[in-house]
């Protein structure tokens, strides 16, 4: 038996591969007796009666017990709620189809540093539904979109986590994914970095304004620097606790020195989700000093100025 309401429901009469049982709604005492009538030979799978399978266990165990305490018509009290049941299962499958390709989106840019998308919704919206859809939802979304069979308990863990959980709260849901909070949002997203690694580059430009210079940065996806101003080679790594910067706009003239500010406070006060604060790609100078963290923001080095001559576009995307 399933999870839930799905393994409540029963054998159903027709199978997504085609397969059909038309005489689902009878009774084995009906059908062994027109048989006989008929005269028509039947072979019985030796299987059927092993109690050892918990389907068989039961038919032969548990239903002949039922029937001796509450009498013969129990039998079809018990068919009757499993087409209830079916009714009700069918219906949360077409309610939370409709709410997912309303409410779930393709997760945004700063995690794209993962070779697979992830997946994002509202908490709030999702927390307004009765519980019994919000079970249906997250089983939809790791059938459909994940690849993931959670059970009973793990559909329970992270309906609790999305609904009642923390800004950072996070549950593992198998199969390389985590389903985490981002304060007001709730997002699936795989755990592991891109396996053909980042590469960096970088695209010699000539004189820019710097409205230029932020028209080209405002995707997130690049920044524009003064060459002059860069100590090269430049060099990409991931973003570790400690590290620290000098956010654009804090003032000119910073350097390696000038120790800046924890990018951790940076990422907490943007809402970054804990598990999406390390790890990132960061391009650094030749000093170490990080000049630019993709997505999030750039440094105050090398800014490009109505006296910049020469310019650099910085760009991250995945080595192939």
């Amino acid at each position: 038996m399933g999870a839930g309401i799905g393994g409540l429901k029963g054998i159903p009469r027709e199978s997504g591969d085609g397969i059909v049982r038309p005489i689902l709604d009878f009774w084995k005492e009906d059908i062994l007796s027109d048989l006989k009538r008929r005269k028509i030979p039947y072979r019985i799978d030796r299987s059927n009666v092993d109690t050892r399978f918990e389907r068989n266990w039961l038919r032969h165990v548990l239903i002949p017990l039922l029937e001796k305490r509450y009498g013969k018509a129990v039998k079809k009290r018990i068919f009757t709620l499993g087409e209830r049941f079916r009714e009700l299962d069918v219906y949360l499958e077409v309610e939370a189809g409709r709410w997912i390709r309303r409410e779930v989106k393709m997760s945004p840019g700063r995690v794209r540093q993962y070779n697979k998308g992830g997946f994002v919704f509202r908490r709030k919206t999702f927390s307004a539904l009765p519980s019994v859809l919000r079970v249906k939802i997250l089983q939809r979304i790791c059938f459909d979109r994940l690849g993931v069979a959670p059970n009973e308990r793990l559909l329970k863990a992270m309906d609790g986590n999305v609904s009642g959980g923390g800004p950072s709260a996070r549950v593992n849901a198998g199969k390389g994914w985590i389903l985490g909070n981002r304060y007001a949002d709730a997002l699936f997203v795989p755990t592991g970095p891109n396996g053909g690694g980042i590469e960096l580059v970088v695209e010699e430009r000539g004189r820019i304004t710097p409205r230029e210079a932020k028209r080209l940065a405002a995707k997130g996806d690049a920044e524009v620097f003064d060459a002059a101003g860069l100590a090269l080679p430049l060099t990409v790594r991931p973003l570790r606790a400690g590290d620290r910067i000098r956010p654009f706009g804090a003032g000119a003239g910073a350097n390696a020195r000038d120790g800046g500010k924890k990018v951790k406070e940076i990422l907490i006060d943007r809402k970054v989700p804990r598990e999406e604060r390390w790890g990132r790609p960061v391009v650094c100078d030749a000093e170490g000093a990080i000049l630019w963290i993709p997505g999030v923001l750039r440094s105050a080095r090398a800014p490009v100025t109505p006296a910049t001559r020469k310019t650099a576009l910085l760009r991250i995307r995945s080595a192939k």
